[in-house]
């Protein structure tokens, strides 16, 4: 189809263009433009663009007869509900994986881990995302032994996202 609007175009433009470019070259061999010349090469470049148009709106229109859109509306129309009950598409599922831990990290008292220290004393611990985040990556750094592109395959991530984090936290690389 747009092949053949392009060589419709090719062929409108050649049958307009190289008169019109004769005889403008003519006119330009013989001394500059006046202005009259201009003006009727801009109303012949009106009139050629209208013909185009109305070109491309009778290719359309035939294309539509052709394929029985007359009306301008497809005749088949198929929505994602009809190919998931053909069984053509799948229904998603959604799943919520949040857990009790992440949801405890997100909010704003953090996550709190209770344990007992070496001296037998209850302690709280909170972790918050940022914490959480700086000590996993610092933990990761010391296991790779300070080579970042081994830390960010560990940790799942680009090298230079690593990179920005370890700034952004203000991480001593080991």
């Amino acid at each position: 189809m747009t092949l053949l609007l392009f060589i419709l175009l090719v062929v409108v433009l050649s049958s307009i263009a190289a008169p019109l470019a004769k005889g403008y070259g003519e006119r330009l061999s013989r001394g500059s433009p006046d202005n009259r010349d201009l003006q009727r090469l801009a109303a012949e470049l009106e009139r050629t663009e209208q013909r185009l148009v109305e070109a491309e709106r009778r290719l359309l229109l035939d294309t539509y007869r052709t394929f029985g859109c007359e009306s301008g509306q497809p005749t088949f129309r198929y929505s994602l509900l009809d190919g998931v009950k053909d069984g053509y598409l799948i229904n998603p599922t959604v799943v919520d994986a949040r857990t009790e831990i992440t949801t405890a990290l997100l909010s704003e008292e953090g996550f709190i881990v209770s344990f007992t220290d070496d001296t037998g004393e209850d302690q709280q611990e909170a972790f918050k995302q940022r914490e959480f985040e700086k000590r996993f990556i610092a933990r990761v750094l010391v296991k790779a032994d300070g080579n970042l592109c081994k830390a960010a395959d560990l940790l799942g991530m680009h090298r230079n996202t690593l990179s920005r984090k370890i700034d952004e936290y203000k991480i001593k690389k080991p």
